[in-house]
């Protein structure tokens, strides 16, 4: 996502922007116009999240929830115990302009958003609506085969 939203910058400008990832198939529960609608309500960063099992955290960025529906912070890809929470952020965001103007890290040749996320999160941008439809991971076997 991140190497994405870098080079989107000159087609966004100053606006804040959606962000769904194609590898998220959604079935109800979230439409784009609830992201849309949450953060001309009240705006910052809005990340989709969704409940998931312990053993599967260590594949996700994982949410810190802070008070209501702020983010706190959000630890990607947590090794296993290690995890703060269970709810995961998923392929559906609204990032402010402003993320842009956080240098995230390269880990492994993919550039880091996370760290971005987290940075925004730290100063009270962020916020999190939890997913009620089902989501389809198109990035495994398994997800695809649920579908």
């Amino acid at each position: 996502m991140s190497h994405a939203v870098l080079c989107a910058e000159p087609a966004v400008g100053r606006d804040p922007f959606v962000v769904l990832l194609a590898d998220d198939l959604m079935r109800g529960g979230l439409p784009t116009q609830f992201l849309v609608d949450a953060v001309a309500e009240k705006p910052g960063t809005i990340l989709s999240v969704m409940q998931v099992l312990k053993k599967e955290a260590q594949k996700y960025g994982i949410v810190r929830l802070g008070s209501d529906d702020e983010v706190a912070g959000l630890v990607e890809k947590p090794a296993h115990g290690t995890e703060p929470s269970h709810p995961a952020s998923i392929g559906r965001y609204v990032l402010e302009p402003e993320i842009q103007n956080v240098q995230p890290p390269v880990h492994g040749g993919e550039i880091q958003h996370a760290y971005a996320l987290n940075v925004r999160a730290a100063q009270g941008h962020v916020r999190a609506v939890t997913l009620t439809g089902q989501r389809y991971d198109c990035s495994s076997k398994m997800g695809v085969w649920k579908r």
